[in-house]
């Protein structure tokens, strides 16, 4: 939910509201150990099924990106851990079976190991595009997720197509089509795409993800 609301200046009150929306979660807990102490959380049916949408959500986010994989195993792994309470499920009788919860916890961890190591592939992008726009549109898709990127994308496209630029901005990357030799849109095309994701990262940011392709590279020869 946090990366939901990475776009600035919006991102500082967004915040706020995850952070609310944690203390609002957490409330069901300190109610069972301070009000009655010794018996298990109760949810409403509403925030259960508002919890497992949570799961859901961080999910649908990242299935469309490389981290399909870890963003599957660390929402499995949450919503075995969190089973009790979840629609359909007795909070009772959530620790009746230990070996559930060893899964879940294996699952959380095999995804968190799978997600930290970062992937380049090639690209037959031209060399300059693929290094300023290419390699961080990838790089910010797999840190905040397919649904930034899209609109991100689809903000790119409309310029491009005003200005009758031939490329365009998909989900895997930048496609480039018509004269190769053709280059005297390239410049434009570059300070566009910096002006529509500085809403979302710094200068530095860019800077550091612009030469993730080339440090790889040089580590893999």
């Amino acid at each position: 939910m946090s990366v939901l609301g990475a776009k600035r200046p919006q991102h500082g009150i967004w915040q706020v509201i995850v952070a609310s929306l944690a203390v609002v979660l957490a409330m069901p807990a300190a109610s069972a150990e301070f009000v009655r102490p010794g018996s298990p959380p109760v949810l409403h049916i509403v925030v259960r099924c508002f919890v497992s949408g949570l799961a859901v959500i961080g999910w649908m986010n990242y299935v469309g990106t490389w981290r399909r994989l870890p963003a599957t195993l660390v929402t499995a792994g949450g919503l075995i851990l969190i089973r009790g309470f979840l629609p359909g499920f007795e909070t009772e009788r959530a620790g009746d079976s230990p070996w559930l919860d060893v899964s879940g916890a294996w699952l959380l961890a095999a995804g968190g190991m799978l997600a930290i190591p970062p992937r380049v592939t090639p690209s037959a992008t031209p060399r300059v595009l693929q290094r300023e726009i290419d390699q961080p549109f990838l790089c910010l898709r797999e840190t905040l997720g397919i649904a930034w990127t899209l609109r991100i994308a689809e903000r790119f496209n409309g310029l491009a197509e005003s200005r009758g630029w031939p490329c365009r901005l998909e989900a895997d990357g930048l496609d480039v089509g018509g004269d190769p030799l053709d280059r005297h849109w390239h410049r434009d095309a570059v300070r566009t795409f910096e002006s529509i994701v500085r809403r979302f990262v710094s200068i530095d940011w860019l800077a550091r993800h612009r030469g993730v392709a080339e440090t790889v590279s040089s580590a893999g020869n």
